[in-house]
Order: C-alpha cells, then sequence, then structure tokens
C-alpha cells in the first residue's frame, strides 16, 4: 500500500474523534496483507468518487439508489451544505464499501490512537495492519452511528 493511501486511511478514520464517537480504525479478522490492501484500495476510491460528487449513484450510497426525492434530497443538501455533504458522503461510502467486504470498525482508546499516529512509514503501515486484522481484537465493535 502506497504511503499516500495509508495516509488517506488516517485521514478518514483515526482523526474524525471531533466529529465523531472517538477514535477508530477498520478491522477483518485474518485478512491477508493482499486482501486488505486491495479493499482499502476499492473503497478509498469509492469515498473519494463519491466526495466529488456527492449525489451521483454509488452502490454503497443507498440514498441515491431510492426514490427521485431521495436523489432530489441529496442534490439539495449538495448545493446547500457543499462541504458537509461531500464530507459526509466521501466518509459514508468509504465505510459502507468496507462494510460490504465484511469489515467493522472498532473503538480506539485515544492515547493507543496517538501511538499509532506517531510511527512512521512501515512502521505505522504494520500497526494499522497488525490492529485490522488481529485473531482477538482487543478494543470493542464501535456502533455505525458512531462513525458516520
Amino acid at each position: 500500500m502506497t504511503k499516500k493511501a495509508i495516509l488517506l486511511i488516517f485521514l478518514l478514520a483515526l482523526p474524525q474523534a471531533g466529529w465523531a464517537g472517538g477514535y477508530h480504525y477498520t478491522y477483518k479478522s485474518g485478512v491477508s496483507r493482499e486482501e486488505w490492501d486491495a479493499d482499502q484500495k476499492v473503497c478509498i476510491e469509492a469515498g473519494k468518487a463519491a466526495g466529488k460528487n456527492p449525489s451521483a449513484p454509488s452502490p454503497y450510497n443507498p440514498i441515491t439508489q431510492s426514490t427521485a426525492a431521495g436523489a432530489a434530497g441529496a442534490g439539495f443538501a449538495e448545493g446547500f451544505m457543499r462541504g458537509m455533504t461531500r464530507r459526509k458522503a466521501m466518509y459514508g461510502t468509504y465505510y459502507r464499501c468496507l462494510k460490504a467486504h465484511g469489515y467493522v470498525e472498532r473503538e480506539l482508546p485515544k492515547e493507543e490512537a496517538k501511538a499509532v499516529r506517531a510511527l512512521k512509514g512501515k512502521a505505522n503501515d504494520d500497526k494499522v495492519y497488525e490492529m485490522g486484522t488481529a485473531l482477538s481484537p482487543p478494543h470493542p465493535i464501535m456502533p455505525e452511528d458512531q462513525y458516520d
């Protein structure tokens, strides 16, 4: 996984604690490094695409797949609150994509999040993968309404 992709993962998950319920990380037990990287890449790309055009149809965004009223509402929100809508579309799509691939978000205490962020390069990448694929994760699953 490239450094840019790893940075984007942290921009999507760990720093959100100010807006969401807390620090968290993506988790799926025992997944291979290749599958982890591939799933992250697919979901990051889906999130970036949704951020560029929040009202565009996406298999991970049920609002744009439903009624005309839903699509109109999404279009109105994009025009009215463009920044917030883009952020929500990006994060929402990213997390729904990960969920569709079998991942969950696990809560991470603030001090542990700081320690992970302090790691650089390969050490950071390895720690994120280790936490995200542990056979017995030490952290509880975070409710979805806390990481939108």
